[in-house]
């Protein structure tokens, strides 16, 4: 069963963990709003049990971010995003390389872990129109590009993850 098939038939008790970079708002963005809450919120609109949590690009991989990689325990699903928005790359510890790096870093912990290895990992890139690095998540069965992450196009990254374009 392909990715998007596994994730669009999710068990009702299984949560899909959302891992977001912390970024500053878009100019025109509400800045007392996490950028990738609108994600957290299209995404429970098809499935109820969401876990949104953000990772520091610089901070890297935290157990925290480990714990909720258990399945059973919390993952049934795990969405990565990398943004390498210039917004959010212009800021220092947000480089492309520290989230390429915590993205890499979750995929091979599934992978190498024995309760987890069968757990649905996708990969959202946003680019905001720069060149495409896509190849560097090669190792991602699929990775789902936006130039944006204004509340639309993350709405419409949640409505391609769960069929309802």
């Amino acid at each position: 069963m392909s990715t998007l098939a596994k994730i669009r038939s999710l068990q009702s008790e299984d949560y899909l963990v959302l891992f977001t970079p912390m970024v500053p708002p878009l100019p025109k963005g509400n800045a007392r709003m996490d950028p990738f809450e609108p994600l957290g919120r299209a995404l429970s609109e098809h499935h109820k049990r969401i876990r949104h949590l953000p990772y520091g690009p610089s901070a890297g991989m935290t157990e925290t971010h480990f714990a909720f990689l258990q399945r059973g325990q919390h993952a049934g699903a795990v969405v990565v995003v990398v943004c390498d928005h210039p917004n959010a790359t212009s800021v220092k510890g947000n480089e492309y390389d520290n989230q390429r790096a915590f993205a890499q870093a979750a995929l091979d912990q599934i992978s190498s872990s024995q309760s987890t290895p069968d757990i649905p990992t996708f990969l959202v890139l946003i680019t905001g129109n720069q060149a495409q690095r896509g190849g560097d998540f090669s190792e991602f069965e699929v990775v789902l590009r936006s130039d944006s992450y204004t509340p639309s196009a993350l709405r419409q990254i949640s409505n391609h993850m769960f069929g309802s374009e």
